[in-house]
């Protein structure tokens, strides 16, 4: 068989795939490639699926093949594929990819097997930081960093800030309302009916 754009006979290249090694013609002056029909699933299932499902769409587009170099037929079309210029024969389903056209599509193959992981491959997902929206500052904040009043949750932040604006010597804050008790007299800073329930 011979190289359809430069005439020289074709070598048998060993291709390994998933399930065994198939078996292609190359040409090693122009490095094109033609792949026959019953091998196309194997080696690029992506094109043989476009193939028999008739997704592709045929058209003439600059060099086409005038003659198949398997068959002979002259039943031959070009169609695009994923940035690629894919020669077809409608008589035999082989493929002819020129030199430059089957390297960019093994780069594409490759980066997208590099991109899909497995799922023992890809880290343990981190489960979703529980939320709290802050009474006061109305911040939603990760709940481990809240403390819960009756009033709802508030955050250490404002806790930090009740405090310290505290003029009580022994500031305690109120589980009731979130608002701050001194601790030796139980005197409120704010109005708080459940007060006397809650020993500092």
């Amino acid at each position: 068989m011979l190289c359809p754009r430069c005439a020289q006979p074709l070598a048998i290249l060993e291709l390994p795939t998933e399930r065994a090694e198939v078996q292609i013609d190359g040409c090693r002056r122009c490095r094109g490639v033609f792949i026959d029909g019953a091998e196309l699933e194997e080696v690029v299932p992506a094109i043989a699926r476009a193939v028999e499902a008739g997704a592709v769409r045929h058209q003439i587009h600059g060099e086409r093949l005038t003659a198949c170099p398997r068959c002979a037929s002259a039943q031959t079309t070009v169609f695009h594929f994923q940035g690629i210029w894919v020669d077809h024969c409608r008589e035999c389903r082989g493929v002819w990819l020129d030199g430059h056209e089957h390297q960019g599509l093994w780069d594409r193959v490759r980066s997208t097997v590099q991109q899909v992981r497995t799922y023992r491959d890809a880290p343990a997902p981190r489960p979703p930081i529980p939320l709290a929206k802050c009474f006061a500052c109305q911040q939603q904040v990760p709940q481990r960093d809240t403390i819960f009043t009756g009033k709802g949750p508030l955050c250490t932040g404002c806790v930090r800030a009740r405090l310290s604006a505290s003029t009580s010597y022994r500031a305690v804050l109120c589980p009731a309302c979130g608002g701050v008790h001194d601790a030796d007299d139980y005197t409120l800073t704010v109005d708080c009916p459940e007060a006397g329930r809650y020993q500092p």
